[in-house]
């Protein structure tokens, strides 16, 4: 796990990028993540807060949102 502080800019980067690119620049970065929602579909998921997990919101296989927890 990378414990480097996650930004903005980070963030900000993989909006518009597709899925699969997505997963594989936090996988190579070492973040931790996961998929909140998807087209139409909301996932359900753990309220607990980690600094070090980035949550996507997806449409049309683009990353629409990018946040921290």
């Amino acid at each position: 796990m990378n414990t480097n502080k996650i930004t903005k800019d980070y963030l900000n980067s993989l909006i518009g990028k597709t899925k699969e690119d997505a997963i594989k620049i936090c996988i190579d970065d070492k973040y931790n993540y996961r998929i909140i929602r998807e087209d139409d579909t909301n996932y359900m998921v753990t309220c607990d807060f980690q600094f070090y997990r980035i949550n996507f919101e997806i449409d049309n296989n683009l990353i629409s949102d990018a946040t921290i927890g």
